[in-house]
């Protein structure tokens, strides 16, 4: 029986939960201060891949029965999710390469963001919304690592990771559907596997202390 688009989808999307669900566990195993930015970037990996599987079962449970509140229910705790994977990384951005000064009003900046996005989520309801909220931090965080390289708080691995899920939301953005019944989205998916390799490998250079801790 020849696959649908909509259930290669669906398994792209388990595909890259699960690979990242792996990674995630393998960052956990380091040891690390609670507080840090590999912490936080640990978080980032987690909710990535919470938010992947559910774009799975979303896809290839409930998608194709249509419109219904289910379906509704599962989109919104995709985006919601999604939200927090930002908000993560607003905070590995923060402790990454912010002075400890400034921490406590761009702690402030990021809550606030992320209370703006799911307001906004719910009251326009389109995914838009999801990729203005994260796009700027992902340039950022592409911008930070670039001009750290040499101070070696940047890392080859975290551009790349980034520049390939750019490429892979172009793809989806641009719609191509030549490959049926690999879609945009099961290309997107796969873009994915490759960049979310390239997080995990720089997440193992993000710093590990406390920037509380004396």
């Amino acid at each position: 029986m020849e696959l649908s688009p909509l259930a290669m989808t669906s398994i792209t999307n388990f595909l890259l939960s699960s690979e990242t669900f792996f990674l995630t566990g393998l960052l956990f195993a380091r040891h690390k201060s609670p507080g840090s930015a590999s912490y936080s970037w640990q978080l980032v990996m987690l909710f990535l891949a919470i938010a992947a599987l559910i774009g799975g079962i979303d896809h290839g449970f409930f998608e194709i029965q249509g419109d219904s509140l289910a379906r509704e229910i599962m989109k919104y705790i995709t985006w919601i999710f999604l939200g927090i994977v930002t908000f993560l990384l607003a905070l590995t951005i923060i402790k990454q390469y912010s002075q400890q000064s400034h921490h406590k009003i761009l702690y402030l900046l990021a809550l606030i963001q992320l209370i703006v996005n799911i307001l906004l989520i719910f009251i326009v309801n389109n995914f838009l919304i999801v990729l203005v909220n994260y796009a700027p931090l992902m340039i950022l965080m592409l911008i930070f690592n670039f001009i750290n390289l040499k101070k070696g708080s940047g890392s080859w691995s975290m551009i790349i990771g980034i520049l390939i899920g750019f490429i892979a939301s172009g793809i989806q953005a641009a719609g191509i559907d030549i490959f049926t019944p690999i879609n945009r989205d099961s290309l997107y998916h796969i873009g994915m596997m490759i960049s979310v390799i390239f997080f995990y490998k720089a997440g193992l250079l993000l710093k590990t202390e406390n920037p509380y801790r004396k």
